[in-house]
């Protein structure tokens, strides 16, 4: 959570008002809240949207934001993390989003970069595929051109591998190509199989042990790949920000002369 407030502090050093789509169990909202920050969330989850409202304290429609009824020119930040992807009609929302933002307001959003190194390396293996879950895919070009579409002018990119203390664009791939091998079982046990023996926590022999080992592995050996990558614009993910364009046509037809007197 510290290092996504951090990402939106960067940019709107707030606090401010932000409005997050999908927010699942509206955490982050909380903890952005925690900051200082008005924060409000959408979640289509109706048992996640009541936990964030519930157990955490935090503002959250159910539904989706082509159907709510949302103040225009409220909002500092819309923040879509890693949720844009998802989106059947990606254009509607953006257009939907554009008006609920405040002057100099941004748009936040995470996506799996299509042009990412792991990608490239993983092909038809590579976790951002994930179908059917994610069903558009972007770079930085095709990104701004749907962004500018909808009214957006994208304002600064950037690339990360990391979500956290994990590296999920390769580790999972390469999980996925070991199923695709079929190096690694692809289903868990079946319900009804003799388990097999149980370690102590401490013990080298636990399953717990030795993923504390491959992570560790696997970090110290995509460390460097994934580094580069991201220095070059080729990170597992890109993460974008965008305002709205200025409308030239609705300036021009501003209303002239002195306002009505009172």
């Amino acid at each position: 959570m510290h290092g996504r407030a951090e990402a939106v502090r960067a940019v709107v050093p707030g606090p401010a008002r932000l409005l997050e789509i999908g927010c699942g169990d509206g955490y982050f909202l909380r903890y952005v809240k925690d900051l200082g920050w008005d924060v409000e969330g959408i979640e289509l989850g109706r048992s996640a949207a009541e936990f964030a409202r519930e157990r955490l304290g935090v503002r959250v429609h159910c539904g989706r934001v082509e159907e709510l009824s949302l103040p225009q020119s409220r909002y500092d930040v819309i923040y879509l993390h890693h949720v844009f992807e998802h989106l059947g009609s990606p254009l509607e929302t953006l257009q939907r989003l554009r008006p609920l933002l405040a002057d100099g307001g941004w748009l936040y959003l995470a996506i799996p970069n299509w042009r990412s190194l792991d990608r490239r390396i993983f092909g038809a293996c590579w976790i951002g595929m994930t179908p059917p879950q994610h069903l558009f895919l972007y770079d930085r070009s095709t990104l701004k051109a749907l962004l500018a579409k909808a009214g957006f002018k994208l304002k600064r990119t950037t690339t990360y591998s990391r979500e956290g203390t994990t590296l999920l664009g390769y580790t999972e791939s390469l999980r996925y190509l070991l199923i695709e091998w079929g190096l690694r079982p692809e289903r868990p046990r079946p319900s009804g199989a003799k388990p097999g023996p149980t370690w102590p926590d401490g013990s080298l022999r636990s399953d717990r042990a030795w993923k504390r080992l491959l992570q560790r592995a696997e970090k110290a050996f995509w460390w460097p790949v994934h580094t580069l990558a991201d220095r070059f614009g080729y990170g597992s993910n890109l993460m974008a920000w965008a305002q709205p364009k200025w409308d030239r046509a609705a300036w021009r037809r501003r209303p002239q002369g002195p306002g009505p007197a009172v």
